[in-house]
């Protein structure tokens, strides 16, 4: 795994401090003098349960990285009786022969790029407890065809769908109050898509090189849409909404 680097690194440095004339600091308790000292900070443990690494931070267990032969994970909701509470970034990057992964309730963040690169990934399961979807998670997941987002997820990053050629429709959470900037960003597979009423803002690029978007419908809760939301949709014929949203969205189809 990814992380192993680091222990090798950690052993070779305990194994120098052994050797003769090798000069190694020691940790000094810093003088009670009422001055601010910089505080030691002990690296976290990396623990493996089956297939994944992970560390124990105070609200619960974080997924920091997966084996990459892995083709499916079940992540569990605990482990040794700890939540499992976070994915974090870059957790199962480039794990191309991953296809799919089922996220327990337990979770309530997925970070930057979690997924970014997986490129055998088809279906991903999110159960309902998740509240943030950071940057470029799905990004190049271009095998991806079966995602369901739960409700109570707030808020989506930017790029996170970039490049899912293979994802043809999606539902967004009725909680979500912005699209962010290039969200869909060649997405050139999705036909469909569902925009909450509670969206206020469709960000710059958002839906760009969306080819297969035919027709969208914007609720008239959107009362702003960012620069070449729709632009390269060259299939879409028909945007509809109740106000005057939808003149600024057609001007940014061509």
């Amino acid at each position: 795994m990814k992380k192993r680097l680091l222990s090798t690194l950690l052993a070779l440095c305990m194994l120098l401090s052994l050797l003769p004339g090798t000069a190694w600091a020691e940790e000094v308790p810093a003088p009670n003098d009422g001055a601010a000292h910089d505080e030691v900070i002990p690296l976290a443990d990396t623990l493996t349960y089956e297939n994944l690494s992970y560390t124990i931070a105070d609200s619960g267990i974080v997924i920091i990285d997966c084996d990459e032969s892995a083709t499916s994970v079940i992540i569990p909701e605990q482990i040794d009786g700890i939540p499992v509470t976070i994915i974090g970034d870059q957790a199962f990057w480039n794990c191309v022969k991953l296809t799919s992964i089922t996220i327990p309730s337990s979770v309530v963040s997925i970070g930057d790029k979690a997924f970014e690169n997986c490129v055998g990934l088809i279906s991903i399961s999110i159960s309902d407890g998740v509240t943030t979807i950071g940057d470029e998670v799905f990004y190049n997941c271009r095998n991806l065809t079966n995602i369901s987002i739960p409700n109570s997820v707030t808020s989506i990053g930017r790029y996170a769908f970039f490049n899912c050629e293979s994802l043809t429709d999606i539902t967004l959470p009725d909680q979500m109050t912005s699209i962010e900037n290039d969200t869909f960003y060649d997405c050139t597979g999705l036909a469909n898509i569902t925009i909450p009423r509670s969206v206020t803002h469709i960000g710059n690029s958002a839906f760009l090189g969306c080819t297969s978007l035919k027709n969208i419908t914007i609720p008239d809760s959107v009362s702003s849409i960012g620069d070449k939301a729709f632009n390269r949709c060259s299939g879409l014929t028909d945007i509809t909404s109740e106000k005057k949203a939808r003149n600024n969205a057609v001007s940014m189809v061509k």
